[in-house]
């Protein structure tokens, strides 16, 4: 088996992945040997061009940084549609394509699955890579922590490694662990909060898993998940976790209340904590405000400029980064199958009944703190105004001049802009 290599001097592509060499990292203060991948269809930038997906390239170099600090290893995995359109092509030359399908990053086609014969989309297509990373480097590791590529650990909180977070959701695992696995070390896969919304049932954007045959055998499943109404449409693989924790023992799913804890750990922002206040962040595609957050971010760890972010993808790119074939790993996982398929999905939610599924749940909402205490540490403007502010201690503090902002390394894109309202005074 070829280990990867962190001192490679390369990195190469190949069919399924990539072959980039890393040695197994030392691990936390802990011990605890810990892969953090992320996987997305875009390539890396070296600098970053002013454009909404800039984020994808900001997240990767905060998610790296965290691994290094705490002593992980990390991969940013690239699945190639060039590659998956090639394979396709010859594999299923009767199944009409339209590549233009593949130019849509979050609904068009990213994934295919070689036995159900239907195109998947992005969100979809994280489960056969995590698949072929268990099983080919899951023995240096303990755990493997995917991470959407709009989401980071909090460089605030950047000395609180995994092994820290494990000891204080068991230890308070009565308030931490809403449903499933009460000792966190017993779980095999540990998801966090979809709060503020359906908070009962966890976000798919990010999960750790005990690398080994049960987590093989649970991957596989997972994409095995037939549904075809959520191939291309909200929320994807998501809702097919949610059916499998739903569905009770009847159907026997291996994704059950018996290997998952769910942590009641928050992770995206909200009006009731603000991303100051999270260990884990993850600024979804609504949020308009997500490249300032994530640009304020490097700022803090000395990334921002323009020579300190490239090199830092570089080094990326020539020690974590693989480019792998989605198509050619979902053939292999095809091949394990026994016919027929062991998944069967209880009556699937359409129309307003899907909704309401994912409604938020509003009970047991505290009370919202200050308007001040979301917005700490973060740069503040006002739309159609020249002040500009930094948030300390629930403060708003006006910078004397725009020299003084430049000089302490600030740029205009860093600023979180609001609409002059009463709820952002204070």
């Amino acid at each position: 088996m070829t280990r990867m290599n962190r001192h490679s001097s390369h990195s190469q592509q190949s069919g399924k992945s990539s072959t980039a060499r890393f040695h197994r990292g030392k691990g936390d203060k802990s011990g605890l040997k810990v892969l953090m991948v992320s996987i997305d269809d875009r390539d890396l930038k070296l600098a970053l061009e002013g454009k909404p997906d800039d984020y994808v390239s900001i997240a990767a170099v905060l998610q790296n940084d965290y691994a290094l600090h705490n002593g992980y290893d990390y991969i940013s995995y690239r699945t190639d549609h060039a590659k998956l359109i090639s394979t396709f092509r010859v594999k299923f030359p009767d199944i009409a394509l339209d590549v233009k399908n593949f130019e849509e990053n979050k609904y068009g086609h990213a994934a295919f699955h070689p036995g159900y014969k239907y195109f998947r989309a992005s969100s979809w297509s994280k489960l056969p890579p995590l698949w072929l990373l268990n099983k080919e480097y899951g023995y240096l590791y303990d755990y493997i922590w995917f991470i959407d590529s709009d989401a980071t650990p909090n460089p605030s909180y950047r000395n609180r490694s995994l092994s820290d977070s494990l000891r204080l959701w068991n230890e308070s695992s009565d308030k931490m662990v809403y449903r499933g696995v009460k000792d966190v070390f017993k779980a095999t896969f540990l998801f966090m909060s979809n709060y503020p919304w359906r908070d009962d049932m966890p976000c798919a954007g990010t999960f750790i898993f005990k690398t080994g045959a049960t987590a093989d055998a649970i991957l596989r499943e997972w994409w095995d998940y037939d549904i075809p109404q959520k191939n291309q449409a909200d929320f994807m693989e998501q809702d097919a976790l949610w059916y499998q924790l739903e569905s009770g023992p009847e159907y026997g799913f291996l994704l059950n209340n018996s290997v998952v804890s769910l942590l009641t750990e928050n992770q995206f922002p909200s009006a009731w904590q603000g991303v100051s206040n999270l260990w884990f962040t993850h600024i979804p595609n609504y949020d308009t405000r997500r490249n300032c957050y994530f640009r304020t971010m490097l700022h803090s760890r000395s990334l921002y400029e323009a020579s300190a972010f490239r090199s830092a993808i570089e080094y990326i790119q020539k020690h974590s980064h693989i480019v792998g074939n989605v198509l050619e790993v979902a053939m292999e996982m095809e091949v394990l199958h026994n016919k027929p398929y062991r998944t069967h999905y209880p009556g699937v939610r359409t129309g307003r009944a899907d909704d309401n599924w994912h409604g938020v749940n509003w009970k047991g909402r505290p009370p919202q703190p200050p308007v001040g205490s979301l917005f700490n540490g973060y740069l503040l403007g006002y739309n159609g105004q020249k002040e500009l502010y930094l948030v300390m201690n629930n403060t708003k503090r006006p910078f004397p001049n725009f020299d003084t902002f430049k000089k302490m390394g600030y740029d205009l894109d860093m600023v979180l802009k609001y609409r002059p309202n009463k709820d952002m005074e204070w």
